[in-house]
């Protein structure tokens, strides 16, 4: 049957018992009498429907190649080009009547000729369904409008070459555009939940830093030991700032941060002018703030920078270092034997996590008023760090002091997670020009990518001598 058709079809020879050719058509005994048998009476009646067969498959390519080859589908205008109705297939092989009755000589006189080739359409009909590995589908009980269906991914129907190209073009653009867009979700979800966690890293970060700007306020000697939460949040937040919903967000969960988990505040209502004001007050041993009021710090001068003594302290000084001025100059830094060692720095619990660190308020706006203000800077951290450290090192490869930042922000690389350690008790709760400072520490990838130009320092910054 795969050779049907080709060459003169007046010569064709089947075999019809023996199925050499792939084809299932039985042939009754002559004592089966039933009509529902699956078989044929003789081979005639296989030629004939073997013909309609063949008459089937040639208008299924016809409508197969205007569904999909010509544009906008040809003429096909059903909704499924691959599904058949019993009446289309009768006007079809209707049409094929002339054919028909040359081919296989059964048709008789020309009266009765309809009515042959529609009896042999039955006997093609049942000829497809012994015959499954054609791909035709006989749907008899069905409820849709068709008798006959193809798959058109398993039904091997001849097209074109360029059609076939195009069928395949079209079906691998499909797919990619699929990919594409799978891809584009995935992306923006990806995108959006990185996003999310990048911002909701950013305004943890801002609390944590107004947390700390808020408590140093409260330390601060020139601010009132108790403050209105109102007043804190206008001195931390422009006017604009303050007309943002945003910046308020943040602001709340500064004051429920502060509040639940901040013991070191006492939190109050106070009476201002007639006006119930919540207020915060700081209730923590500070020795910078007694001893700024009472006149019993230990000041220490680092060039013109001048440290008024450290905030949180669990023991007080000796008599014998009241009032005490101690100046360390160059001099005394290189040639001093004995170093001071703060009582911070005696604790081994704390160990810094990297050797990045950002200090705040080391300098105010008066500071910038000398010409040299940078270089004094950096000069009051190297000694400070030199005079806590046990070797009289301090380890400082780099520094950058922010000149367009009005908290007094201060960059530092160390050499080691020891100085960096050093340096964290040198200056971390010390006041410095009646500034309270306080650092903390950084990721190496985010000092990099603020300060690239640090990864070329590895040695040691020296102390210029340039004091005024």
């Amino acid at each position: 049957f795969a050779s049907f058709g080709k060459g003169d079809p007046l010569q064709l020879e089947l075999d019809v018992n023996s199925g050499s050719r792939g084809t299932h058509a039985p042939i009754c005994e002559e004592k089966i009498t039933s009509t529902t048998s699956k078989c044929f009476h003789s081979s005639n009646n296989v030629t004939a429907a073997l013909f309609i067969v063949k008459s089937i498959q040639n208008f299924i390519q016809e409508y197969s190649y205007q569904y999909l080859c010509e544009s906008n589908g040809g003429k096909v205008t059903k909704e499924d080009p691959f599904s058949f109705s019993l009446p289309e297939l009768r006007t079809h092989v209707l049409l094929q009547k002339e054919k028909f009755c040359k081919f296989t000589d059964v048709c008789g006189d020309d009266e009765h000729s309809d009515e042959v080739v529609l009896k042999s359409l039955g006997y093609a009909l049942d000829l497809i369904k012994l015959n499954p590995q054609w791909n035709i589908i006989v749907d008899e009980e069905s409820d849709k409008d068709y008798f006959l269906r193809i798959d058109p991914d398993t039904y091997q129907l001849s097209l074109p070459f360029y059609c076939r190209m195009q069928l395949y073009l079209t079906k691998t653009m499909k797919h990619l555009i699929l990919s594409m867009i799978v891809i584009a979700v995935v992306w923006a979800v990806f995108t959006y939940v990185h996003r999310k966690r990048k911002q909701a890293a950013e305004i943890q970060e801002q609390i944590i830093d107004l947390v700390e700007k808020s408590l140093d306020l409260l330390q601060s000697p020139d601010n009132p030991q108790s403050m209105p939460v109102i007043h804190i949040r206008d001195m931390l937040f422009t006017t604009q700032e303050r007309q943002s919903a945003k910046c308020m967000k943040i602001w709340s969960k500064v004051v429920s941060f502060i509040e639940e988990n901040e013991s070191r505040v006492k939190v109050g209502i106070e009476k201002i002018d007639g006006e119930d004001y919540k207020t915060w007050k700081w209730i923590a041993t500070s020795k910078g703030n007694t001893s700024l009021d009472e006149g019993k710090s230990t000041t220490m001068k680092t060039g013109t920078i001048e440290w008024q003594g450290q905030a949180f302290c669990d023991e007080r000084p000796s008599e014998g270092q009241n009032n005490t001025h101690v100046v360390v100059n160059e001099n005394a830094m290189l040639n001093s034997t004995k170093k001071a060692t703060p009582n911070s720095q005696q604790s081994n619990t704390f160990f810094a996590p990297t050797c990045f660190l950002k200090v705040r308020n080391m300098f105010t706006a008066e500071t910038q008023m000398d010409p040299n203000w940078k270089v004094n800077i950096e000069n009051a951290i190297l000694e400070k760090c030199s005079a806590n450290s046990l070797s009289g090192k301090h380890g400082v490869l780099h520094i950058c002091v922010e000149d367009q930042d009005s908290e007094g922000i201060v960059y530092i690389k160390c050499d080691s997670r020891d100085s960096a350690t050093v340096a964290f008790h040198a200056l971390h709760g010390w006041w410095c020009e009646r500034k309270l400072v306080s650092v903390k520490f950084l990721k190496e990838e985010r000092y990099y990518s603020r300060f690239p130009e640090a990864r070329c320092f590895n040695e040691p910054l020296q102390i210029r001598n340039i004091y005024r």
